[in-house]
């Protein structure tokens, strides 16, 4: 479970904080590590916690219909 909740957080940082980084830098921005960190740790922060009180609440689910 942890690993699938780290993976997912991870994934979805990199992912956010590259289209974010391909927005700005098409306005014709330069490359800002600061914000590409900044989005990638926040926005994985996020995910990360939606992703384990989803498995949290489909294990509940489970649980439940025995």
């Amino acid at each position: 479970m942890t690993k699938r909740i780290l993976l997912s957080a991870i994934v979805s940082g990199i992912v956010y904080a590259g289209l974010m980084a391909l927005f700005a830098y098409s306005g014709e921005k330069p490359f800002n590590i600061s914000d590409f960190s900044i989005n990638f740790i926040f926005f994985g922060i996020f995910m990360g916690l939606l992703t384990w009180f989803n498995i949290r609440r489909q294990e509940k689910q489970k649980n439940s219909r025995k």
